[in-house]
């Protein structure tokens, strides 16, 4: 019986104990905002954000402290938006957390401003060998951005509020080839075209002489007069710039049928019309240098659940696009397409899914 005893007063003390631990565990998580966090992270969706601001909330734990963040969020399919959070950090990785530095995030979708960061396992993940890593977007204003996404290329993304689609982001590319660049779409309008044009000026010390428009619409050149301004000459199919004309907008200067390559300071631009989809005069460029493919709006981004606008789409002839597309340049690094997220070849797969299920 004395054991017997015995064993019920130890099991009372260790139900104490664990009531004591979890109390204590749990009110660890309050303070230092960890409950919330792995909410968050267990639920939330990945983006990335840029750090704005940091500060000591006055709270330890084993000498380590609580940090706050103010933090520019970027995610896929959404404007970025700046919202706050706080996350216990290990002194020696102060130094990565400092204004200006990019890290990975997961939030709320139903409540943006719910941000945790991600997992101290995420943020050390070491990448592969020769993985080029991004560092996230670049605010130029509100309305634009630009984003590393191989060498000398950067990803320009412009937004313009539209009846149908609301803020919407369309997709470029800058090139840039020692002192000269090349603009793969302008941004919506002629202002944020200045604006890209003086960004790169001033930040890679680079001239935007040359432009590719991949087809007539204003995502694609609706900055093009702003760009003939600052001395650009512009490249596009022929068809595009009969369509630019019939509408009254701005054409291309240079004009070819199916198939132009570009010198730019050594690096190759290859033009290519593979047939009809989302227009009838939709190019892609092929960056051999990095394997690259933009593929403009022909291509679907990851997270498209539509084909978005299709008024003027070629819907029949449109998968055969794709699927020569897949037999080209299906072993592309990086294919951005017009609208969203960069991928790989499976966005050219998605996008041929998203036409069957039109048909």
């Amino acid at each position: 019986m004395g054991m017997r005893r015995g064993n019920g007063a130890g099991g009372v003390c260790i139900a104490l104990m664990a009531l004591v631990g979890c109390s204590i565990s749990g009110m660890v998580d309050r303070v230092t905002g960890e409950d919330v966090n792995r909410q968050v992270r267990a639920q939330g969706l990945p983006a990335h954000a840029t750090v704005l601001e940091i500060w000591d909330t006055g709270v330890k734990v084993n000498d380590d402290p609580v940090i706050g963040f103010r933090l520019e969020v970027h995610a896929e399919g959404r404007p970025p938006w700046v919202g706050e959070t706080k996350a216990l950090v290990s002194l020696i990785h102060i130094p990565r957390v400092q204004p200006g530095a990019t890290l990975p995030v997961r939030y709320d979708p139903a409540e943006p401003s719910r941000i945790a960061l991600a997992s101290e396992e995420e943020r050390e993940l070491e990448p592969a060998a020769g993985t080029i890593l991004p560092t996230g977007p670049v605010r130029i204003d509100d309305d634009l951005f630009v984003e590393p996404i191989a060498d000398g290329v950067w990803l320009h993304t412009s937004y313009l509020q539209l009846e149908r689609f609301g803020n919407t982001p369309a997709n470029g590319l800058v090139v840039v080839a020692g002192r000269d660049a090349a603009l793969i779409d302008t941004p919506w309008t002629d202002d944020q075209t200045r604006r890209l044009i003086t960004w790169v000026a001033e930040r890679q010390q680079a001239s935007i002489n040359t432009v590719v428009v991949t087809h007539s619409h204003q995502d694609c050149a609706g900055g093009l007069r702003a760009a003939h301004r600052a001395g650009a000459r512009s490249y596009g199919l022929a068809r595009t710039a009969e369509l630019a004309e019939a509408r009254g907008a701005e054409p291309p200067q240079v004009r070819f049928t199916d198939r132009l390559d570009i010198q730019l300071s050594g690096r190759s631009l290859e033009l290519r019309f593979m047939g009809p989809g989302h227009t009838e005069d939709t190019i892609v460029v092929w960056l051999p240098d990095v394997q690259v493919l933009f593929g403009g709006c022909l291509v679907r981004s990851a997270a498209a659940t539509t084909l978005g606008y299709t008024a003027e789409a070629d819907l029949a002839r449109w998968p055969a696009t794709i699927e020569a597309l897949q037999k080209r340049y299906g072993q592309a690094r990086l294919i951005v397409p017009g609208h969203g997220r960069p991928g790989g070849a499976e966005l050219l797969a998605h996008t041929l899914d998203l036409l069957r299920e039109r048909q």
